[in-house]
């Protein structure tokens, strides 16, 4: 019995246990390491005299509630069902000008529910007095885009803080913010990753802490950053010219192909755009139905293929222009030219038909890149541009800006001026001095133009100019200036006398080689005008030679007549040029410098007979 009863008894404790194993396993047990649903970036914002947008975020997908009250009692809900991250519930029907507490409230589809009622203060926000325009944001723009940093812009409509909020996903994450009260909005994100996508929104709170949030209508604004050691997009020469009554034409450069964008208005509000999509570097916006005698702000940016926008502001001072009365004639330039071109320097000049100052922008492509001015206001404007590499073509526009501040520029219909430095001249040789009855060591240095011409195939026109130094001895070196005009046919240049003023002028003939680098001067004669009225002073030289430095006197073929004379004159002088400098400043030069004058200037004579040379 005993035993029978023992046994009954241990049979009910395993049932006891079996049966509590099974409601164990059947009561679901959350993860030790779930995390609890949380709430971030509660903000009231678009508040008007009548209503007001809550908005926040959740880790997670969850719903939307809004509790809120003109006490802390609350006592009225708003609630959005969807299961969402990014929460916004719109309160209407609401007091004007009046305060307002609330908390904001998420479940999500666990049932787990999180309020945030600001730590047991609320948030609050206040309504519009009737009539009271909200709080607006406008113009959001990334710019100034590096590989690691961005600057983000924008406009409200009254005196505001401004907070960003970014990340590389749309849950964002990161904040910056500034609690000065300005409308024109910048905050710099650094410490960003490069060539990455970034998500972000902006928003600004009033002095009566009604917050505006703008997301981009929930698709959130998006940059790039830059790959590593890419430069970011940059505007320079923002400009406003061809100003009339009711237009003008705002011009810029960009480093880079992008879009165009003008904001603009008669106050630092702005609040008109004209906008061109075109990807270009040079840009122009046409501004119309202007109000005449009105001063007007604007700001530029432009934004290149892969989204990054970049604003130019003027540094948050905007830039101004003013149209001119109706009937006033605008700023016009005319008679744009570029002369006195050297291989390191040219003169722009130009003609307005108003007192007006002058700048030039120029560069070795169309990006331009150089500015030189002058303050001064003129009708005829010349600026000097100094410091150009020789033998290179420029391309430049210029502009003038009137009392007014109207200012008009002249680019050549986007094609732009030009101008090509000269080829920078620098031969070194040997000449015999007829005065010193001497063979000279002999310099040129200077510059000289060769232009093909247009009614005669392989046919140019020479300019050089430069100083010719003689050096008789280590005391004694006269320089005596050259102004040369000549022909070029096929491989010689012809130099014929020329006086102008007081200088120098050298007849011969130069041989130039396929490199385009050696000059050789085989017969000639360096004269100087006499002050006292005759035709011409002693002769210095009655021949010289002269070459680029480390360069070899070429050799030209026999063949035809010329060539053949071209043949015996070039091997002649590559002789005698070797052996005359090996024996520089001795008697034997002397004496050897005697023979080749006399049959150097009958080799040139005999060549200008035979040779069809183009005046």
């Amino acid at each position: 019995m005993k035993r029978r009863l023992k046994t009954r008894l241990w049979e009910h404790k395993m049932a006891i246990a079996v049966l509590t194993a099974v409601l164990l396993l059947a009561v679901p047990v959350a993860p030790a390491s779930a995390s609890p649903l949380t709430i971030s970036l509660v903000a009231a914002g678009n508040i008007t005299d009548t209503s007001a947008t809550i908005t926040w975020v959740t880790d997670e997908l969850a719903t939307s509630m809004v509790n809120y009250g003109n006490t802390t009692d609350l006592g009225s809900t708003a609630s959005d069902g969807t299961l969402i991250t990014d929460h916004a519930i719109s309160l209407t029907n609401l007091t004007p000008d009046m305060l307002y507490y609330y908390e904001v409230s998420s479940t999500n589809e666990e049932g787990n529910t999180t309020v945030d009622n600001n730590g047991g203060a609320y948030y609050t926000f206040t309504t519009a007095a009737p009539g009271t325009p909200p709080l607006t944001i406008s113009s959001v723009a990334a710019g100034n885009i590096t590989d690691t940093s961005a600057t983000i812009t924008w406009i409200t409509n009254e005196l505001a803080t401004s907070l960003v909020n970014y990340g590389n996903t749309t849950a964002l994450g990161s904040t910056v913010s500034d609690g000065t009260l300005v409308t024109d909005h910048a905050i710099t994100l650094t410490n960003l990753t490069p060539a990455t996508l970034y998500y972000y929104e902006v928003s600004s709170t009033n002095a009566e802490g009604n917050t505006t949030v703008d997301s981009n209508g929930g698709a959130y604004y998006t940059f790039t950053t830059a790959a590593p050691g890419t430069p970011p997009l940059t505007l320079s020469s923002v400009a406003a010219g061809n100003i009339t009554d009711t237009s003008a034409i705002i011009t810029w450069i960009t480093n880079e192909l992008a879009t165009s964008l003008v904001n603009y208005g008669n106050t630092t509000a702005l609040g008109s755009t004209v906008s061109d999509g075109t990807l270009v570097t040079d840009h122009a916006i046409t501004l119309t139905n202007l109000t005449p005698a009105t001063l007007y702000y604007y700001e530029v940016s432009s934004t290149n293929a892969e989204g990054n926008t970049t604003v130019d502001s003027n540094g948050g001072a905007y830039y101004t222009f003013t149209t001119a009365a109706p009937g006033t004639p605008p700023l016009t330039l005319s008679s744009v030219a570029a002369g006195n071109i050297t291989d390191t320097s040219a003169t722009i000049t130009w003609i307005t038909d108003q007192l007006g100052n002058s700048t030039v922008n120029y560069g070795t492509t169309t990006a331009l890149g150089s500015i030189v001015s002058d303050g001064a206001f003129t009708f005829n404007h010349a600026i000097n541009l100094t410091g150009l590499t020789p033998d290179t073509l420029y391309y430049y526009e210029v502009s003038s800006t009137n009392a007014d501040g109207n200012t008009a520029i002249d680019n050549n219909n986007g094609a732009y001026y030009t101008f090509t430095t000269a080829e920078h001249l620098e031969l070194q040789g040997w000449g015999w001095c007829t005065n010193y009855g001497k063979i000279a060591d002999a310099t040129l240095a200077g510059y000289v133009f060769v232009v093909e011409r247009a009614n005669a195939p392989e046919s140019y026109s020479m300019h050089a100019v430069g100083n010719l130094t003689l050096q008789l001895s280590d005391t004694s070196i006269e320089t005596i200036a050259l102004d040369m005009y000549g022909s070029r046919v096929r491989s010689l240049f012809y130099l014929r006398q020329e006086e102008t003023g007081k200088s120098a002028s050298l007849k011969g003939t130069w041989i130039d080689a396929d490199a385009g680098k050696c000059y050789i001067g085989t017969e000639g004669m360096i004269a100087l005008p006499n002050p006292e009225g005759e035709a011409f002073k002693t002769a210095r030289l009655c021949f010289v030679l002269l070459r680029t430095p480390e360069v070899d006197v070429p050799v030209k073929e026999p063949g035809s007549f010329v060539e053949d004379l071209e043949y015996l004159q070039t091997t002649f002088v590559k002789f005698f040029d070797g052996l005359i400098d090996r024996l520089m400043l001795t008697d034997f030069a002397d004496i050897l410098g005697r023979v080749l004058a006399k049959i150097m200037v009958m080799l040139a004579a005999v060549r200008e007979l035979g040779t069809p040379y183009i005046p």
